[in-house]
C-alpha cells in the first residue's frame, strides 16, 4: 500500500527516497511499526512537500492509527472514492475505524466542498484540517460531531462562513480542544457550547467576527486553561465571574469592543501567566488585585482609556514577566532611578505614553530585551553613549517621534529594525552592522555624506532593505557602492542637501 501511495504523488524533493523494496519499510523515513508485529502503526509525513492527489489507499493499512501529513502540497483527496467503497465494502468501515489522529493541516491548495467522509473515521480522537479551504462545507459542524471519541479538533483558517448558531445541541462529550480560530464566522457565540464536554481545557475562537457579550455558559467549562476570544466584534463588560477559572493559564479578551473597568476578580486568576485585553474600551484605573498574578509572564493592557498609577510596588509580585504592553495609556510613572524591577523582560511597548521626558533609568537593567518601542512619549534629553550603546543593540527598536538629541557618528548599529525618525539627532552617520534590515533616521538634523554609511569599510553584503534618511541635513554626491546592498527595496532620500 505504501508504494501504491508513493507512485501515485509527486516528490519534487526526493525526500521519500528510502522507499524501497530493496529494505524493510519500517526503515523507510516517516514510517513507523509497532516492535512486536512489525505493522506499520503510523506515518509522519509532515513538511516533505509531497504534491498532487492523495490516495487514501493508506487506510487499507488496517493498523494505521497516526497519519500525519502537514505542511504539504496536496491538491486534492478523492473522498468521493473512499465512500463509495465503504458503503459497497463493509470490510472497508473497519479499516477507517482504526485511525486516530488525522492531520493534514495546512495542504493550502486543498480544497474540501464537503466533510461526508469524517464519520467513517469513526475512531478519530485527534482531527486538524487547518489552513485548507472549508468555505463550501456548509455542515462541517454536524459531521464531525458524529465522532464520538473526538478529543482534539483543529479547524483554524478554514474559511469557515457559520457556525450553526442556533443548533443547540452537539455530541462533542469528549473534547478537550476547541480551535476554530481564523475563520469569517459572523454571528453570536453558539449555543450548543452549554452542552459540550465540561473537561475542555482550550478554547479558541480568535479572528473572527463574533458579536455580543462573553457569555456565561463558559462558565461550564471549569477546566479551562486556554481561552481566546481576542480580535472579534464582542461588547459589554468584562464580567466579574472570569475570576472563577482557577486553572486559567491563557485569557486573551484583546481587539473586541469591551467597555467598562477590568473587574477585580480577575486577581483570582492565580495560574494565569498571559494576560491580554489590549485595544477595546476599557477605562478606570486597574485593579490592585491584577498585581497579585504572580505566574504572569505576558502583560498587555495598551490601547484603552485606562489610568492611574504604576509604581514600583506594582510589580513587587510579578518576576515572571517577559512582556509588557502599555501603548495608549495615560497612567502615571513613579519609579524611582535606582528602581531595580524584579523581572527581566524580552519586550516592552510603552508608545504614546508619558514616559518622557528623561530615559526610563529602570530599562537599563534589562539585559534581555529584544523589542522596545517607546515612540512618541515626550523623550526630551541629550543621548550619551550609555544610552546609545544600550538602546542600539536592542533587535527591534522604536523611539520615534520624540525630541531626543545626541551624535551616533561613532555608534554601530547592531538592531535589525531601528526607527529614529523625527527627533533632534545630528552629526555625522553612524555605522551599519550586516544584520540591519530596517533603518529610519528621517526628520532628523544628520550632515555629512552618506559614503560614510554606504561605503566605509565595507567587508560583507549587508542585509538592509529599507533606507530612509530623508528630510536632514546629508550633503554629497550619491556614492558608486551600491553592490553591498543587494537586499535594498526602498530606499527614500528627499530633502536634503545632495
Amino acid at each position: 500500500m505504501l508504494s501504491i501511495f508513493k507512485q501515485s504523488i509527486e516528490d519534487p524533493g526526493n525526500t521519500l527516497s528510502s522507499w524501497s523494496t530493496e529494505q524493510d519499510c519500517c526503515k523507510w523515513s516517516g514510517v513507523h511499526c509497532n516492535n512486536i508485529t512489525g505493522r506499520v502503526t503510523s506515518l509522519q509525513l509532515q513538511d516533505y512537500y509531497l504534491r498532487g492527489e492523495f490516495n487514501f489507499s493508506l487506510l487499507d493499512l488496517k493498523f494505521l492509527t497516526y497519519l500525519d501529513l502537514r505542511w504539504n502540497e496536496f491538491e486534492f483527496i478523492d473522498f468521493e472514492s473512499i465512500l463509495a467503497s465503504s458503503e459497497n465494502q463493509n470490510s472497508h468501515k473497519v479499516k477507517f475505524s482504526n485511525l486516530i489522529y488525522l492531520d493534514l493541516s495546512y495542504n493550502f491548495d486543498l480544497q474540501m466542498d464537503n466533510l461526508r467522509w469524517v464519520p467513517h473515521l469513526s475512531s478519530l480522537k485527534y482531527l486538524s484540517l487547518s489552513g485548507i479551504d472549508l468555505s463550501n462545507a456548509t455542515l462541517w459542524l454536524q459531521r464531525v460531531t458524529m465522532l464520538p471519541s473526538l478529543m482534539e479538533l483543529q479547524l483554524h483558517d478554514c474559511s469557515l462562513n457559520g457556525i450553526s448558531s442556533s443548533l443547540w445541541y452537539v455530541n462533542f462529550t469528549s473534547l478537550t480542544l476547541l480551535d476554530i480560530s481564523s475563520n469569517n464566522i459572523n454571528s453570536e457565540m453558539p449555543k450548543w457550547l452549554s452542552n459540550i464536554s465540561h473537561v475542555v481545557s482550550h478554547l479558541d475562537f480568535s479572528h473572527n467576527k463574533l458579536r455580543g457579550q462573553i457569555p456565561a455558559t463558559l462558565l461550564n467549562f471549569q477546566q479551562l486553561k486556554y481561552l481566546n476570544l481576542g480580535d472579534n466584534h464582542l461588547n459589554g463588560s468584562i464580567p466579574k465571574w472570569i475570576g472563577q477559572f482557577k486553572y486559567l493559564e491563557h485569557l486573551d479578551l484583546s481587539n473586541n469592543m469591551l467597555y467598562g473597568p477590568i473587574p477585580a476578580t480577575i486577581g483570582n486568576l492565580s495560574s494565569l501567566t498571559y494576560l491580554h485585553v489590549d485595544s477595546n474600551r476599557l477605562n478606570g484605573s486597574l485593579p490592585m488585585d491584577l498585581w497579585q498574578l504572580s505566574k504572569l509572564e505576558i502583560l498587555g493592557i495598551g490601547y484603552n482609556s485606562i489610568s492611574g498609577n504604576l509604581s514600583e510596588q506594582s510589580f513587587t509580585k510579578l518576576s515572571n514577566l517577559k512582556a509588557l504592553t502599555l501603548d495608549f495609556s495615560d497612567f502615571n510613572f513613579n519609579f524611582g532611578t535606582h528602581w531595580e524591577p524584579p523581572f527581566q523582560l524580552d519586550e516592552i511597548s510603552m508608545s504614546n505614553c508619558k514616559v518622557g521626558p528623561e530615559f526610563p533609568s529602570w530599562l537599563y537593567t534589562q539585559r534581555k530585551l529584544y523589542f522596545l518601542d517607546i515612540s512618541s512619549s515626550g523623550l526630551s534629553f541629550n543621548g550619551d553613549s550609555k544610552f546609545w550603546s544600550f538602546v542600539t543593540q536592542i533587535e527591534e527598536l522604536d523611539l520615534s517621534n520624540n525630541s531626543i538629541s545626541g551624535d551616533l557618528s561613532t555608534t554601530l548599529i547592531t538592531s535589525r529594525d531601528i526607527d529614529l525618525h523625527s527627533n533632534k539627532i545630528g552629526g555625522f552617520l553612524p555605522r551599519l552592522s550586516p544584520k540591519v534590515s530596517f533603518f529610519n533616521i528621517a526628520n532628523n538634523s544628520f550632515s555629512g555624506p552618506i559614503y560614510t554609511l554606504l561605503c566605509q569599510n565595507i567587508t560583507e553584503e549587508h542585509g538592509l532593505d529599507t533606507l530612509v534618511m530623508s528630510h536632514n541635513l546629508l550633503f554629497g554626491e550619491l556614492p558608486d557602492c551600491w553592490m553591498h546592498w543587494p537586499s535594498l527595496m526602498s530606499v527614500n532620500l528627499e530633502s536634503n542637501k545632495m
